[in-house]
């Protein structure tokens, strides 16, 4: 570790922050739903041997939720979409076994007498594109009468399929869009 570099995947700074807003809508029991986060990442390093080549600029992420949920949110329909503004980044890189690189300059013009991995080849595991879908949640109420146990202060007994006392929900991804090429 050279002096002054922050230990592997550990950026100086990172912030985070998320909006949600949830209106009624009219007098039918129905709200919606508007929610948005995003996080703020500085410049980091992605591999263990804190190589210079290896170095990831900061970056900025955006996900976002929009949905109609029902009476009593019983059941729910929420389109989502996850790094929406399609940020390209390392999540991690390493050097490649058992590849020749160069003896003098190495990638992106490293000098080989000064630099640690200038003479490396390195690959890198990349992040996500922007990934969207369609989730619906439905809550099941087997019970018009409070039971006990069944939430705080013996609420009404209901559950949402699949995860007892909590819910399930069943979401369906879509492919993400085709990589856009990258000429380094």
């Amino acid at each position: 570790m050279r002096a002054g570099d922050n230990p592997s995947e550990a950026p100086g700074i990172t912030a985070r922050s998320s909006v949600a807003w949830t209106p009624k809508l009219g007098g039918s029991g129905l709200s919606a739903l508007f929610y948005v986060d995003g996080r703020l990442t500085d410049d980091y390093n992605t591999g263990s041997d804190l190589f210079p080549q290896k170095e990831q600029d900061g970056y900025f992420l955006m996900n976002a939720r929009v949905g109609l949920r029902g009476k009593d949110e019983r059941w729910a329909i929420e389109f989502w979409a996850q790094n929406v503004t399609n940020t390209q980044y390392t999540q991690v890189a390493f050097s490649s076994p058992f590849q020749a690189g160069t003896t003098t300059i190495g990638p992106a013009g490293f000098p080989a007498a000064t630099d640690p991995g200038a003479t490396q080849i390195f690959s890198a595991f990349l992040a996500q594109p922007t990934t969207y879908g369609v989730e619906l949640r439905r809550k099941s109420c087997r019970s018009k009468t409070p039971t006990v146990g069944a939430g705080r202060g013996g609420a009404v007994g209901c559950q949402e399929l699949g995860r007892p006392g909590m819910g399930g929900s069943a979401a369906l991804a879509l492919p993400p869009p085709p990589p856009a090429t990258h000429i380094a």
